[in-house]
C-alpha cells in the first residue's frame, strides 16, 4: 500500500518495488502488462462500473461529489455501466463475520494472551471470537467466497474498472471512539471485499465537503492492473485539480 500526493508519484514506487521476493513464500511476479509502461491516459471508451445501489449513509455532500467524480470520468471518456454490486458487498461481510479474524489473531493472538494492554481493546474485541474458529466454519466460508468471486470476476470480465465511493461519508475522531467497529464497518463498506477478493484499487480525492471534510472516490479492477489504475487516476487528478499538499497544483 502506497500513500502519495499524486497516482504518478504512486506509480513510480510501484515500478521500484514491485519485484519478487524469492525469500517470502507469498511474493509473485508482477507481469509485464502492469509494468511503468502501461501508466498513462485510458483510451477513449474505457468501460467502468458503477454500482446500481449506492449507500452514503445519508450524506448528500458525499453523494453529490460522488455524482460529479462519475461524470469527471465520463468527460475523460468513459463509458458508465451499472453493476450489481451485491456479490461484492456479500464478501465485504466475510471480512469480520468471517474466520478471516482467526487469522489476524494468528499474528496478534500471542500478545494479546502475554499483554492484553497492548492490544487496543476495540482490536481485542474484534479478535475476541477468533479461538473460537474451527476448520469446518473456515472451509465453509472459503467455498463461500469462491462463489462471491466467481460472481465479482464475471462481472469485471466486462468491464475496465469500477468506479465506488471511497467510503459512504467520512467519519470523525469522536464517532470512531464512541462507536469504533461500527465506524470502521461504514469506512469498510466499499473497501473490504478487496484482499479477499485479490484486486487491485486505487483510492484518488474528488473534493471537498461544506463542512470542509474530505471525499474519495475509489477505482478497482482485478489483480495487476495497479498501473492501469494509476493511469485513470492520474487523468482524473490532473482534470480535477484539487490542491496538493502544501498549496500546489498538477499541471493539465
Amino acid at each position: 500500500t502506497f500513500f502519495s500526493p499524486t497516482a504518478d508519484e504512486a506509480s513510480q514506487l510501484l515500478a521500484l518495488v514491485a519485484q519478487c521476493d524469492p525469500q517470502d513464500a507469498w511474493s509473485r511476479r508482477n507481469p509485464q502488462w502492469n509494468s511503468r509502461q502501461a501508466f498513462g491516459r485510458p483510451s477513449a471508451g474505457f468501460r467502468f462500473g458503477v454500482p446500481r445501489e449506492l449507500n452514503f449513509l445519508g450524506c448528500r455532500a458525499s453523494e453529490r461529489l460522488f455524482s460529479q467524480a462519475r461524470q469527471r470520468l465520463t468527460a475523460l471518456g468513459g463509458v458508465a455501466v451499472e453493476i450489481d454490486f451485491t456479490p461484492f458487498l456479500a464478501a465485504a461481510r466475510l471480512l469480520y463475520d468471517g474466520p478471516w479474524v482467526a487469522e489476524r489473531y494468528a499474528v496478534v493472538g500471542p500478545l494479546m494472551t502475554r499483554q492484553p494492554e497492548a492490544v487496543l481493546p476495540v482490536i481485542r474485541d474484534v479478535l475476541a471470537k477468533a479461538p473460537g474458529t474451527d476448520a469446518t466454519a473456515t472451509f465453509t466460508a472459503i467455498y463461500q467466497l469462491q462463489q462471491y468471486k466467481a460472481r465479482c470476476d464475471a462481472i469485471l470480465e466486462t468491464l475496465d474498472c469500477v468506479l465506488t465511493p471511497t467510503y459512504p461519508r467520512p467519519v470523525t475522531l469522536d464517532e470512531l471512539e464512541a462507536e469504533p467497529i461500527a465506524r470502521n464497518a461504514d469506512l469498510g463498506y466499499y473497501t473490504n471485499f478487496m484482499n479477499l477478493l485479490d484486486y487491485a484499487a486505487v483510492s484518488v480525492p474528488c473534493g471537498f465537503m461544506p463542512d470542509g471534510l474530505p471525499s474519495g472516490v475509489t477505482l478497482f479492477g482485478r489483480a495487476f492492473t495497479d498501473q492501469y489504475l494509476l493511469g485513470l487516476a492520474d487523468a482524473f487528478q490532473r482534470a480535477e485539480r484539487l490542491p496538493l499538499a502544501g498549496g500546489a497544483r498538477l499541471e493539465t
